[in-house]
């Protein structure tokens, strides 16, 4: 997305003011990290993810390629661009990423908005899927990046995005980009692997989409996780029941 940078560079200035003038008031979940850091390791970065730089336009089927392939399906962005690249629109609609994972047998969990489960998910070895508002509320620049580390004695988020293998953003700036993007993001993971800040609402909301679209093996995987977690959930027995007579 050359253009979407372009326009980044010119609210460059801007956002640098903003950062000045909000400082810690704006970046509330920044400030709780660093006076309460959570008990993960105080850097990670999973090196393992896979690049692909993006082509104009292209930052949504980038970064699910990369996700894809981490996971173990090999796929090239123009794969992805065919599932949910929008002309019109010169972007990806958050809904089509989602219908996309489910294609490849993945459960994309929306994640709950807070930088610490975010951070957390990274530990484990989850790559997020992430959109970001590189502009202002009323001049936004939608991007999709991949975020794959942090460190917390650098105060910094990596990612994988645009056109640039790992790029680093300041736990403030991130969060205050991400907030401008509605606190939207999934990790997106196979159905026997139980995402470890996943609540039950989220995670069988997931599982429900993909036996919705008939991919009913996966979704009977999906639910025997959840049943291992949340054993008394009367939703994961239905749906587990419902997928197994689904079957035969």
């Amino acid at each position: 997305m050359n253009r979407v940078y372009q326009r980044a560079r010119r609210l460059a200035c801007t956002l640098i003011l903003l950062a000045f003038l909000g400082g810690c008031a704006t970046s509330p979940q920044t400030r709780l990290l660093l006076d309460n850091p959570p008990d993960i390791p105080p850097r990670v970065e999973l090196t393992e993810v896979p690049f692909f730089p993006q082509q104009e336009y292209h930052c949504g089927p980038a970064s699910l390629a990369s996700i894809i392939s981490y996971r173990g399906t090999p796929v090239e962005p123009d794969q992805i661009v065919k599932l949910i690249y929008v002309p019109e629109l010169k972007g990806s609609l958050q809904v089509e990423v989602v219908a996309a994972a489910r294609q490849f047998e993945l459960l994309p969990v929306r994640l709950d908005g807070t930088l610490e489960s975010l951070l957390r998910e990274i530990a484990a070895g989850n790559p997020i899927f992430v959109l970001q508002n590189l502009g202002l509320d009323l001049v936004p620049v939608w991007h999709y990046e991949v975020v794959v580390g942090y460190d917390f004695d650098e105060r910094i988020m990596i990612m994988r995005s645009g056109t640039k293998p790992r790029v680093y953003r300041s736990f403030a700036l991130f969060e205050k980009t991400w907030q401008r993007a509605d606190h939207w993001a999934l990790v997106i993971v196979p159905p026997d692997s139980m995402p470890p800040t996943a609540d039950a609402n989220a995670y069988l909301d997931a599982v429900v989409g993909l036996e919705q679209v008939g991919r009913i093996d996966t979704a009977f995987k999906g639910y025997d996780t959840a049943l291992g977690r949340w054993p008394e959930n009367l939703l994961a027995h239905i749906g587990r029941g419902n997928s197994a007579y689904a079957k035969g």
